[in-house]
């Protein structure tokens, strides 16, 4: 699970907005470059579903520019294999979605709504994936396949690897000091840190394999 925030979503934390990104926010974020954050990016993160002849399926789609989200996102096939981000019409889905609905280079998949509203798109590209079910596709498709402007919810930060000794985004402790302060703010709904994330998943991992052993050593009492 470590994988999934190491070498896909390398991002260090992630804030879900109560509403859309304005300048005023991106001035406060710009406040704290200074205090130890090395790079952000407004993000469209929307629930979908992805209608296929084998069923349907909840998927996170992930809208973004190539640009913009390089920092943050390390899209490669499961043989290191890098991937190209996804052009006007086409989308990068994760390798579990296409195995499971028999997906493959190329082939067009259905994209809908809570409101039943749905748009195609083209696979040019499935890349590794430790945890869910994603489709990256670029802003520009957004635009023209909805005819909407994307509701930029979501900030990825990349946290500085040298700070001043007065930067409280140093380690651990400062990234946990960092969440309280964006919590503050009154646009912010939830910051996830997720070097907590990998650890939470580690913690649940492990504790699953301390009871299949348990079950085991029973089994041949």
């Amino acid at each position: 699970a470590s994988k999934q925030f190491l070498e896909v979503q390398t991002y260090d934390i992630g804030v879900a907005l109560k509403n859309d990104a304005d300048e005023a926010l991106r001035e406060k974020l710009d406040g704290l470059m200074a205090r130890g954050i090395d790079k952000y990016t407004f993000v469209m993160e929307k629930n979908m579903d992805i209608v296929t002849d084998d069923g349907i399926k909840s998927i996170y789609l992930v809208v973004g520019t190539e640009e913009e989200m390089t920092p943050f996102l390390n899209l490669h096939t499961s043989a290191g294999e890098q991937i190209a981000y996804p052009a006007l019409g086409e989308a990068v889905i994760s390798n579990k979605l296409a195995e499971d609905y028999k997906i493959k280079f190329g082939d067009s998949i259905t994209l809908r709504d809570e409101e039943m509203k749905s748009f195609t798109v083209r696979v040019s590209g499935i890349y590794e994936n430790f945890i869910y079910n994603y489709v990256h596709i670029a802003e520009d498709t957004w635009r023209q396949l909805t005819g909407e402007e994307p509701e930029r919810k979501t900030v990825y930060l990349n946290l500085s690897e040298t700070a001043e000794s007065d930067v409280i985004v140093t380690d651990e402790l400062s990234a946990h000091e960092l969440s309280a302060e964006l919590m503050k703010w009154k646009q912010v709904s939830s910051v996830t840190v997720n070097r907590d994330t990998m650890e939470r998943i580690g913690n649940m991992l492990a504790s699953l394999d301390i009871i299949v052993v348990l079950v085991i050593l029973c089994a041949e009492g």
